[in-house]
């Protein structure tokens, strides 16, 4: 058997033990739930003393598994550290530190405070190798300092600090934000202005999103190019001192593994998505809201990646829920080779050019809504997201951006105003 601590707030809450098969159990410490009620997982709750409770793969699995990098990214790191398929002992090894949320997964004879490295100012040229490195050995792997940096997803990250506008590699101690550099593959080469567009359109709607920012970085042929930088949600920094808010994704919350984060793959549809914020959240009209409003303004902007996963919820105490700010939004239909079904189908319609009012109307009645309600928000995202299109679009046209950059984000807008054509020829807009 191999033992881990996981950490949650910096508290010891309890062992994650592997047997030799690769099977996982969590058990809670027994002085953590004598002071605490706060669970490393929705579906971990804290058990009241003097009972305790072995939680087993099947209910571990999902929260451990969704903590890592998915798709083509784990594939790199599983060959290039020699880790088989299903083996995340070694994972939670090379990875556990700094996950998303507020958890730290450590070996045993480690403590949270043994493993901050104090690190110096990365300059700009130093970054742009780490970030081209990222490309070459994905962002979560061991580098030559012994630092281990980790985020989920299918797309290369490196988690950062910034202090006084200085940036530093978090060493172990909670980064505060993401950078995400261009990808290697030529036809992806635009994919963070699309991001940062998107989520900037996604902000100007009143929509509660991640901030983002462009960071000056060179490409490998020393030219001037960025990387995107996202602040952080889970994480909450006041006077230097950044501490860690508690997250989980919806894959995660309802016990499914990173595989099944599209509908149509055995995972989570809308309408299920909304039954859980009504069901579990401190404030779930409110989330309800900012919920649909997210889901229709990735439809009308060409998202059709916003699965289970793109959903994270931040654990509100007393042990409730409220939905995360808007993160990874990209307007996937202007890469040609990229699926274009819909990631939560609407009413069993993923192609939008094959959603109808009817559609609509059965998707108000699934979630609990009224239909005039429901389309009342089609037509004013509709209305109010061109101008706001527009407006940014002025700003990459005043800024100093390459001209292909200026023609991929003119290519969004473009995707905007045709799906909104759709939508208005079905009679929902």
């Amino acid at each position: 058997m191999t033992v881990f601590d996981v950490y949650l707030h910096g508290q010891k809450a309890g062992k994650l033990t592997f047997d030799k098969r690769q099977r996982m159990t969590f058990e809670y410490d027994g002085m953590y739930c004598m002071n605490h009620q706060k669970p490393i997982a929705f579906s971990m709750p804290v058990p009241v003393p003097p009972l305790t409770k072995i939680y087993t793969d099947e209910i571990v699995l999902p929260f451990i598994e969704n903590l890592f990098p998915e798709g083509e990214i784990d594939q790199k790191i599983r060959v290039q550290n020699k880790i088989a398929d299903g083996d995340f002992k070694k994972l939670v090894t090379l990875m556990g530190r700094d996950v998303a949320g507020a958890i730290s997964i450590l070996n045993e004879d480690e403590t949270p405070e043994s493993t901050t490295q104090i690190e110096p100012p990365l300059n700009t040229k130093e970054l742009s190798h780490l970030l081209l490195e990222t490309n070459r050995t994905p962002y979560n792997l061991t580098n030559q300092n012994g630092r281990r940096l980790s985020l989920a997803g299918a797309q290369n990250k490196l988690p950062i600090t910034i202090v006084n506008e200085e940036i530093f590699l978090s060493g172990g101690q909670p980064s505060t934000h993401i950078l995400k550099p261009t990808p290697s593959r030529k036809e992806y080469e635009q994919l963070v202005y699309n991001e940062y567009f998107c989520m900037r359109l996604c902000s100007a709607l009143g929509i509660n999103t991640a901030k983002v920012a462009l960071i000056e970085v060179y490409d490998e042929d020393d030219n001037e190019s960025d990387c995107l930088c996202v602040t952080r949600y889970d994480r909450d920094t006041q006077n230097k001192n950044t501490q860690r808010i508690h997250q989980e994704d919806f894959c995660q919350l309802t016990g499914h593994l990173s595989s099944q984060k599209y509908d149509h793959d055995n995972g989570m549809d809308f309408p299920d998505l909304i039954t859980f914020i009504r069901e579990n959240c401190q404030v779930p009209i409110q989330n309800i809201d900012q919920c649909v409003n997210l889901f229709i303004f990735n439809i009308i902007i060409g998202n059709c990646d916003a699965h289970a996963k793109n959903y994270s919820f931040l654990h509100n105490p007393p042990n409730k829920l409220k939905l995360a700010p808007a993160y990874d939004i990209v307007c996937t239909k202007v890469f040609e080779e990229l699926d274009t079904n819909l990631a939560m189908g609407v009413n069993g319609e993923y192609q939008l050019t094959n959603i109808t009012k009817e559609d609509i109307a059965a998707l108000a009645n699934d979630i609990g809504i009224r239909n005039d309600y429901l389309t009342k928000k089609f037509k004013d995202i509709a209305n109010r997201i061109q101008h706001r299109a527009d407006e940014l679009i002025q700003e990459f046209e005043d800024g100093d951006y390459y001209p292909n950059t200026l023609q991929h984000v003119k290519l969004i807008r473009a995707c905007i105003r045709d799906n909104i054509r759709v939508l208005r020829e079905a009679g929902i807009v």
